[in-house]
């Protein structure tokens, strides 16, 4: 293969990449350094958002490149997965806002049994977004979180969802180191800034705790991954034990492990067992449900006594893909809509900017707002896109609609499938704990108007933020914490939907908007 080089302009800095002819540029743009070049589709070319600037010596557009970016063509806009470089190019990449991530939340009081120190490592790896605190295990009082950082998961190059990123291991098995190194060395980055920010090195860090969904925890630890896409979902592993931070890659002390909390199956991971533990879901006297809303919807029933999980595949809608104007929570998202007296439409954006796009929160703000406004039926029914800005041309499609009606029925369903299986109502649920980033900024009433959630449970939500995270930092420095955490497998039992009438039945009816 002929060698030659793609030359990368960002924000007034250049890099150049060595490439071989007939590489497409999202393949290339996954070798560069601090480059997280947004590909909901995982390069299959189907969701048209990864666009760059291209000039030089590049493939001629696909008709269907045609089709997905029509005139911007003309302008040198092309989508990176399905542009090949067949000489000397470059690339031009719009600066992208600063990325809204939550990084606090709910944890519930615990004593002060700290791992090894002086200093400890939490990691929250979601799918989308991952968050790193560094704790002061010598610190007695209540401020032990020294120092915290957050970004957006590098793999998101790789896919946008989990099946996404499985999916391009099974094409290519070397891929699988490509997503360790991603998330590790992102890790290791972020080190280097906390520990700098305390005035410490990473050596001083002696034990850490990394949670995670099933498949994230799976990418860390190089295990594969492969058996999660597709029925039975056998994951390789359920953890619940330490890796040594030297064999998982992490620089910190080389004597460290590293706590990997429990899985419960393919699709409820040791994010959802840090998540019970951070908001005590696990020790109260009543019932509450927790749900975690992201690309999966993964929730409990349950209390001290027993607790009853399963997943629903809610889609990355929630987190702007498959959405015509979506994007990520960055600057110039817009993230509320809302009426005003005369049935007038107002929104804010992230950075109060012009809008750009539409997130996750916005969406479901907006679906509220075409409900009230009859502009949408029960059934889904739009009749022309519904325009937010006219200026920038952000708007609601019909598509959109179908999305958001796929993500937030399988939500709903799995709700109400767990009620159905544990024989309770909804008059029994003492309180519904509304966990993860995204699910940190939604309007509750909005969520539950567009049947997200059943509206039966509005008045008992409560928003409790990163408990992934928090629950991480809780294992950390607490061995009750640590105790509750080990024990959450025994008396935790695991309702698979795939296969389930009751699922699919609510499925269906969820569908609508009452």
């Amino acid at each position: 293969m002929k060698n030659c080089t793609l030359t990368i302009i960002r924000q007034n800095t250049s890099q150049t990449i060595t490439a071989e002819v007939g590489e497409s540029i999202l393949d290339i743009l996954a070798r560069a350094d601090h480059v997280t070049l947004d590909a909901p589709c995982g390069g299959n070319g189907t969701c048209g958002k990864c666009r760059v600037s291209l000039t030089g010596e590049i493939s001629s557009p696909t008709e269907h490149e045609l089709t997905l970016l029509g005139d911007k063509i003309k302008s040198g806009i092309r989508l990176a997965c399905l542009t090949k470089i067949e000489g000397n190019a470059t690339v031009t990449l719009a600066a992208q806002g600063e990325t809204v991530i939550q990084t606090e939340g709910e944890r519930s009081a615990s004593d002060f049994t700290p791992l090894p120190g002086p200093f400890g490592l939490a990691v929250d790896i979601g799918t989308t977004t991952v968050a790193c605190y560094l704790c002061d295990l010598r610190n007695t009082g209540n401020k032990r979180i020294a120092a915290v950082r957050s970004f957006m998961n590098p793999q998101k190059k790789f896919g946008a969802d989990v099946i996404s990123r499985i999916g391009h291991v099974i094409e290519n098995e070397a891929a699988a180191e490509e997503l360790r190194a991603a998330i590790t060395d992102s890790i290791n980055e972020a080190l280097l800034s906390l520990t700098a920010e305390v005035g410490i090195t990473p050596g001083d860090i002696g034990s850490a705790a990394i949670t995670g969904n099933t498949v994230m925890q799976h990418f860390f630890c190089g295990d594969d991954a492969r058996g999660i896409a597709n029925a039975p979902f056998t994951p390789s592993s359920l953890y619940g034990y330490t890796v040594s931070a030297a064999s998982a890659g992490i620089h910190i002390s080389p004597a460290a492990e590293i706590y990997m909390p429990p899985c419960f199956a393919a699709y409820v991971g040791g994010d959802i067992a840090s998540g019970i533990i951070a908001s005590g879901v696990d020790l109260s006297d009543g019932l509450e449900l927790f749900i975690d809303i992201g690309t999966n919807g993964e929730m409990g029933l349950g209390n001290r006594d027993a607790v009853c999980l399963c997943a629903t595949a809610a889609g990355p809608a929630f987190e702007g893909a498959h959405i015509a104007h979506g994007m990520a929570g960055i600057e110039g998202a817009i993230n509320t809509v809302t009426l005003d007296d005369n049935g007038g439409i107002s929104y804010s954006t992230i950075g109060d900017v012009p809008p750009k796009g539409i997130c996750g929160s916005g969406l479901i703000d907006a679906v509220a707002c075409m409900l009230e406004l009859e502009v949408l039926d029960e059934t889904g029914y739009l009749e022309d896109d519904f325009i937010l800005d006219e200026e920038s041309g952000v708007c609601i499609t019909d598509k959109d609609i179908r999305e958001l009606q796929l993500a937030k029925a399988s939500v709903c369903a799995g709700v109400l499938t767990l009620l159905a299986e544990c024989g309770k109502t909804f008059e029994d649920v003492t309180r519904v704990v509304i966990a993860g980033g995204f699910g940190a900024h939604i309007n509750a009433h909005n969520a539950c108007r567009i049947g997200l959630i059943p509206p039966e449970l509005e008045d008992k939500i409560v928003i409790a933020g990163n408990t992934a995270g928090m629950g991480a930092v809780s294992i950390l420095e607490s061995a009750s914490a640590r105790e509750r955490t080990a024990a959450l497998p025994a008396k935790s039992r695991y309702l698979e939907l795939s296969c389930n009438a009751t699922f699919m039945e609510h499925y269906v009816e969820q569908m609508m908007f009452e």
